[in-house]
């Protein structure tokens, strides 16, 4: 997972924002955010209207930017996550209808209408409009995507810190559970320490927070992984194989 950005990534988010021009009416309050009213974690929802086979409720995605020269980009060394909630309430890494895609993202800030366009490697494109609130949040709609014909609501909010401690029950290589206690500790520019315990042995991990998703990295009872997990906000941590997207676990916030 610690790479950069690079031009042949199998997805590709671009949001540029505009003052004017996407359907949004100006507003002098937002019009004068500070340069920095992007800049953080974020977690983007994509709701979409329809009801098919195969289209999830919900599709999540999940990144830092940072300012840079005007621009906000994902920090070098991270990328942002993505992950479906299916009909059936459980989650899924990745967007169902194009596996596990590896995005890039950058954005413009203008005023309070931003125009955002999410661009996958099959052709597809899912584009929205959204404001940004007094509050910080965004909201808007998009069309597009997979199918082509979706439609939806656009959302952003900031999460809370990923920092807490998560217990419940780990397979080992031969898929034999056995119990795990995670520690996440968040710093200020959102790498993350996981510690704690695992077959009665102390493990020791690295990675990064991004909005309510964390990506880590290690070795787990002599197993070298690199995993990735999601907060729902239930008090439970989900973590998947980033590999081969095979669900792992669900640990209980402690």
């Amino acid at each position: 997972m610690f790479i950069g950005r690079r031009g042949a990534l199998a997805f590709a988010v671009v949001v540029a924002l505009f003052s004017s021009g996407c359907g949004g009416s100006s507003n002098s309050n937002l019009n004068s955010a500070p340069a920095s009213a992007l800049s953080g974690s974020w977690e983007f929802t994509v709701t979409s209207r329809s009801t098919g086979v195969g289209v999830p409720m919900k599709r999540l995605i999940e990144a830092n930017l940072a300012e840079y020269r005007g621009q906000f980009l994902v920090p070098d060394g991270q990328l942002p996550e993505l992950f479906s909630l299916e009909p059936n309430g459980s989650y899924s890494l990745g967007f169902a209808c194009n596996g596990r895609p590896y995005p890039s993202l950058s954005a413009n800030l203008a005023g309070n209408s931003s125009q955002i366009q999410l661009k996958f490697s099959s052709g597809a494109r899912l584009s929205a409009n959204a404001d940004l609130n007094p509050d910080g949040t965004l909201s808007g709609t998009y069309t597009g995507g997979c199918p082509s014909s979706d439609e939806g609501t656009f959302t952003g909010r900031r999460p809370g810190a990923a920092a807490s401690t998560y217990n419940g029950s780990f397979p080992n290589s031969l898929g034999v559970e056995y119990p795990i206690s995670l520690t996440l500790t968040e710093n200020t520019d959102t790498t993350l320490n996981v510690s704690g315990t695992y077959e009665a042995q102390a493990i020791t991990l690295s990675g990064f927070a991004m909005g309510s998703a964390i990506s880590f990295s290690g070795s787990v009872g002599g197993q070298s992984m690199a995993m990735v997990g999601y907060l729902p906000g239930d008090g439970t941590l989900q973590i998947w194989n980033q590999s081969n997207q095979a669900y792992l676990a669900t640990l209980q916030r402690q």
